[in-house]
């Protein structure tokens, strides 16, 4: 007895298409004023065809000349901006066929100082019309405020720690750095620096209206000073080496802009490199505080070194509008408001300068989302 007659079914094939990975980062160096070449390879990965690397992201303070794809690499020449010195990078996806990557490769490009002639970097001077722009910011704040829509988010900001100066051991004169920047040790002026840095963006686009910190009870260990950075600017430094400071002898130092920023710079004119050195010479730095104010250690203190005690920043609102708009302008190309913490010890001549401890705290950010 037939009970039931099935036709057999054709085999399905089926091709699994996986997206290709970005290649690993990287990083290059060169002398300021000096194009580079470089090559950056893609993941070879599960390949379905030929993986690709292709730029996404253009460099912030030079430009990209000159590329070739051979195989998986691809060529090019970075060329960095007159007098440019400092950190930028190059962005790369990898493109596998009709695939690309989800995730980003960077090439990390190191612009030195080379002894010789001005420096510039972003940030030391903002717009003319930036009080247009801050009030606009500040009128967006508040209405947000009124209306319940500001978005608060916690991030930690950590720094590992740190090992002694890398002085030029080899230099004798005051315009012979290393590799690293540095100079030649000497007594009394700051020769040398370790930088660090901590960054991360917010998810959306927004205007900044708020930041509060909250720093650990602990004890830290720093030699020979301390600097809190934030996208350039000096958020706080255990002592003021700026051109407004009260020494006369720093009135070639970190330059004050129009809106009250100190711009951190190492190198050049308005620079830390070869100051006069001697530990808290002037007060303690905040920025936007005034040393004279009967509440200014409630709101800065940076504890010495080697005690037990907590660092303390209440920077005034209207600052940190400020601070969120200037910032913006000075990296208009990334996506969403940029944090880059730096933080950075100095010395003059001693083994152990340029040390500190590990150190992390974190800060609470209030913005207002884009509309647009």
């Amino acid at each position: 007895m037939l009970i039931s007659c099935r036709p057999e079914r054709a085999p399905t094939s089926y091709t699994l298409m996986i997206k290709p990975q970005a290649g690993p980062d990287k990083t290059i160096q060169t002398p300021m004023n000096t194009p580079i070449s470089f090559t950056y390879t893609a993941s070879a990965g599960d390949s379905q065809v030929a993986p690709k690397p292709q730029i996404v992201g253009a460099p912030q303070y030079g430009k990209v000349l000159s590329c070739q794809h051979e195989s998986r690499n691809i060529r090019c020449i970075y060329e960095p901006n007159l007098n440019f010195v400092g950190s930028d990078k190059i962005q790369f996806v990898t493109v596998d066929g009709d695939l690309k990557s989800d995730d980003l490769g960077t090439l990390n490009i190191i612009v030195t100082y080379n002894g010789d002639g001005e420096v510039t970097i972003p940030g030391d001077d903002l717009p003319g019309d930036f009080q247009d722009d801050s009030d606009q910011a500040n009128l967006t704040c508040a209405q947000a405020s009124a209306q319940g829509l500001l978005v608060s988010v916690t991030k930690t900001v950590s720094f590992p720690a740190a090992i002694e100066c890398e002085f030029n051991e080899a230099g004798t004169e005051v315009n012979q750095l290393n590799a690293a920047g540095n100079g030649p040790r000497q007594n009394a002026r700051i020769r040398a620096r370790r930088e660090q840095f901590s960054q991360f963006h917010l998810d959306t686009p927004g205007t900044i209206c708020d930041m509060d910190f909250n720093f650990p009870t602990q004890t830290m260990q720093y030699d020979d000073e301390i600097f809190l950075t934030l996208n350039e600017y000096v958020l706080m430094s255990s002592t003021n080496y700026s051109d407004q400071s009260e020494d006369s002898r720093y009135e070639n130092g970190l330059k004050t802009n129009s809106i009250g920023f100190q711009t951190y710079k190492w190198i050049g004119d308005n620079s830390l490199y070869n100051l006069y050195y001697s530990h808290q010479v002037t007060p303690k730095y905040c920025m936007g505080l005034n040393t004279e104010s009967t509440n200014y250690h409630q709101k800065c203190d940076i504890p010495p070194t080697e005690q037990e005690g907590q660092m303390k920043l209440d920077i005034p609102n209207h600052y940190i509008v400020n601070l969120g708009l200037a910032s913006q302008l000075n990296y208009p190309l990334e996506p969403s408001p940029l944090f880059k913490f730096g933080f950075i010890t100095i010395g003059d001549n001693d083994n152990g300068d340029c040390e500190h401890s590990a150190y992390s705290f974190t800060v609470t950010i209030k913005y207002a989302p884009s509309t647009n």
